[in-house]
C-alpha cells in the first residue's frame, strides 16, 4: 500500500521510529495538536491551486495533451477535473480566496505562537511540522512573514534545524 497524504507520513514516522514521540499519549496534550493538523489539512486546496497558478504555471504549462494524458492514466476523477481547472485557468475570485485562507493561516498561527513557543504549547509537535511546510509554501507563494513577527520566529528557528534542507527545501521544485 502507498500512503501519500502527508499528516499520514509523519503519523506513521512518528509511532514506528525512535525518537522523541511527537504526538503525546495523553488525550488533552494530544486534543491541542489536532486543531492545527486539521487546519492544515483544510488549507491543502487554497495552497494546490496557488501553487499550481504561481509557481507551476511557467515552469510546467498546462497542455491539452498532457490533460488528456493524465485523464486517461489518473482514476481520481477529482484530479483530473482539478487539472483541467489549472489548463482552463482557476477563477481569479477562487484565487483571491485562497490567498485570505493563506493569510489567515498565518495569522491564526502568529496568533498562537505570540503566547506559546511551540503551535501546541511548550514542545515540538506534530502540529509545528504540519504547519512549517504550509508556512515554507506561503513564502514561496508570496506571502511576506514580515507581517507575523511570531510565525517568522517559529519559522527560522525551524529553518535553523539540520532536518529542515534534507526534508522540504531539497523537495521544493
Amino acid at each position: 500500500m502507498v500512503i501519500v497524504e502527508s499528516h499520514d507520513i509523519i503519523r506513521y514516522l512518528d509511532d514506528h521510529f525512535p525518537g522523541p514521540k511527537l504526538m503525546p499519549a495523553s488525550h488533552d496534550e494530544a486534543a491541542r495538536i489536532r486543531p492545527w493538523m486539521e487546519l492544515g489539512d483544510a488549507l491543502q486546496m487554497s495552497i494546490k491551486s496557488l501553487t499550481y497558478d504561481r509557481l507551476f504555471r511557467d515552469k510546467f504549462p498546462p497542455t491539452e495533451e498532457k490533460c488528456a494524458f493524465y485523464a486517461a492514466h489518473q482514476r481520481n476523477p477529482d484530479l483530473v477535473a482539478f487539472y483541467r481547472r489549472f489548463l482552463d485557468g482557476f477563477d481569479p475570485e477562487d484565487l483571491k480566496h485562497y490567498d485570505e485562507a493563506v493569510a489567515d493561516f498565518l495569522a491564526r498561527t502568529n496568533d498562537q505562537l505570540g503566547k506559546t513557543a511551540w503551535l501546541a504549547g511548550d514542545a515540538i509537535t506534530l502540529a509545528d511540522f504540519s504547519a512549517v511546510v504550509n508556512v515554507h509554501r506561503a513564502t514561496k507563494l508570496g506571502h511576506d512573514l514580515a507581517a507575523y513577527p511570531a510565525t517568522l520566529a517559529w519559522y527560522e528557528t525551524i529553518e535553523a534545524r539540520p532536518s529542515f534542507h534534507q526534508a522540504i527545501t531539497s523537495y521544493v521544485p
